[in-house]
């Protein structure tokens, strides 16, 4: 094999149109048991074992051929569909030809990145492959790259997506009401929240809004009692809505509030909630933990500091909050 640049001495290279190359994959691992084969084209299998396969096996002679592998289409009106990874009919039938896409595969220990720029769509887009060894200094360390890479702004940018500047929106399920009630002529849509599939092996979602209890050390632990069930009841989970458009605790509250049938945004609401949601951590220091989240994320993702080091001071300030508990 010839064309190969090393960039360092911890064995990282590049290759131009890698694709050209018959027979070509690279391993990527995590510690966790999870093996993959990547080709240039992001063919070939994902497994656990020999028994257990995330993607279809492949052999040797068909971990190049075979169409069916990862990909990652972008839709160009009024010109076509481009495929970044060039698995494609259109890329490989201009394979060897002036007319095919410029690539590179950038790769090192058990990671690969695939860089493919097209002329007729004037696109240029970057796939990286990897499996996360830590999972929380990985996360942190993607959102920093988000940064870096200037796909979102520093600072906060005030409307971004009200004004129409930004295609999508992370917010709570309150914004669907804002946006209806200030800005009507958004043509809105709520996509699925991210789940995860590590919880019981089933997916969730978090959850959680205001919380009612009833203190031990309460003069009428009978009527503070009767007051936490009402308050978390069907009655005054519609009451709630109508006041505060804040998202009922039970199934026979939404289903006396006509707009969870009616709108699709908000059906899509209650369906992943419904079906995904799941509650958020049983802890006294709920408000330590999510706002050392954020500061860690913060540091990481805005200041580019170290995501190890980051996460460990966010552990430590948790811990300190909860020997108050723990005396």
């Amino acid at each position: 094999m010839k064309g190969y640049q090393f960039e360092d001495t911890q064995g990282t290279f590049h290759l131009k149109k890698a694709e050209n190359i018959s027979y070509l994959y690279f391993p990527i691992a995590g510690e966790a048991g999870l093996k993959s084969s990547l080709t240039p084209n992001l063919g070939g299998n994902a497994k656990i074992d020999q028994n257990t396969f995330l993607l279809e096996p492949v052999s040797a002679e068909n971990l190049v051929n075979n169409r069916n592998s990862r990909n990652f289409w972008c839709n160009v009106k009024g010109i076509g569909s481009w495929s970044l990874t060039g698995n494609a009919a259109e890329a490989l039938s201009k394979k060897f030809t002036e007319m095919q896409d410029d690539s590179e595969v950038t790769a090192g220990f058990m990671w690969q990145k695939t860089t493919r720029e097209s002329k007729k769509y004037q696109l240029r887009g970057e796939i990286l492959s990897f499996i996360p060894v830590e999972k929380n200094v990985e996360v942190m360390n993607y959102f920093h790259q988000i940064v870096e890479n200037k796909y979102m702004s520093e600072a906060p940018v005030e409307k971004l997506f009200e004004s129409g500047r930004a295609a999508f929106k992370f917010d709570g399920a309150w914004e669907v009401n804002t946006i209806y009630e200030n800005y009507p002529d958004i043509n809105l849509g709520v996509a699925p929240y991210v789940v995860g599939d590590d919880w019981d092996g089933e997916r969730y979602t978090p959850t959680g809004s205001w919380a009612f209890a009833a203190s031990s050390a309460t003069d009428n632990i009978e009527g503070a009692t009767e007051l936490v069930k009402w308050m978390s009841g069907v009655e005054s989970g519609v009451r709630i809505w109508n006041e505060a458009k804040s998202l009922p605790s039970t199934y026979k509250a939404f289903d006396q509030i006509d707009i969870f049938q009616t709108d699709e945004n908000y059906k899509a609401l209650y369906e992943q909630l419904s079906k995904y949601g799941h509650p958020r951590p049983k802890t006294p220091v709920y408000p330590q933990v999510s706002t050392s989240f954020q500061q860690a994320l913060e540091s990481v993702g805005l200041g580019g500091k170290d995501a190890q080091t980051e996460l460990d001071k966010s552990v430590e300030r948790i811990n300190a909050k909860l020997k108050r508990y723990t005396r």
